[in-house]
């Protein structure tokens, strides 16, 4: 051990910080980035080289994934506030969907693959083309026919695309919140 003051209270906050990090386990990055901090001081000090690793755990810049979903979040909020959206989720067994006006906090049609006894005999797609033919059945009833569809975390494949379409043949209309609609030519 040196006899140096700060040589020995950087040592020791060292393993003070690499205790702390093998107590948090996984998820003590910021523990561990201390104790490469405090180790990068400490050779300083003592006039050694530095390692590269102390910056290898320093976060990098978010991925490209996050900021695309972002932005696209930051989309369909603006086109939230111009029209009404259709929210999706499922699970594993059942799929809901609701019609929701963002700029009032209501939820004007509401659908799910748990209603009614004759969706428990169907395949989970079928079930959902039947929740998006009931909800937009709903909507129309409530005098909404342009809606964004807001697929959540979920990629437009299968029983979400399934969901959608049925909408869309129920007679809703998908805008991009532009002015733009991807309507009926798609079906």
């Amino acid at each position: 051990m040196s006899k140096n003051p700060t040589v020995r209270r950087l040592a020791s906050l060292q393993e003070k910080a690499r205790e702390r990090s093998r107590a948090a386990g996984a998820d003590a990055w910021a523990h561990r980035l201390n104790a490469d901090t405090l180790a990068a001081l400490l050779n300083k000090v003592e006039g050694r080289p530095a390692r590269r690793e102390a910056t290898a755990l320093v976060p990098d810049a978010p991925d490209e994934r996050a900021v695309k979903g972002s932005r696209t979040k930051e989309r369909l909020a603006k086109a939230a506030m111009i029209h009404p959206r259709l929210s999706v989720f499922r699970s594993s067994k059942s799929i809901y969907a609701q019609v929701i006006d963002d700029q009032h906090g209501v939820t004007l049609a509401s659908a799910s693959s748990l209603e009614g006894a004759a969706m428990a005999t169907l395949s989970v797609r079928e079930a959902a083309a039947r929740v998006g033919r009931l909800v937009a059945e709903r909507a129309i009833i409530m005098g909404v026919r342009n809606v964004v569809f807001d697929r959540g975390r979920y990629i437009y494949h299968g029983r979400v695309k399934d969901l959608g379409e049925a909408a869309r043949k129920a007679g809703l209309n998908f805008t991009t919140g532009k002015g733009k609609s991807s309507g009926s030519s798609r079906d």
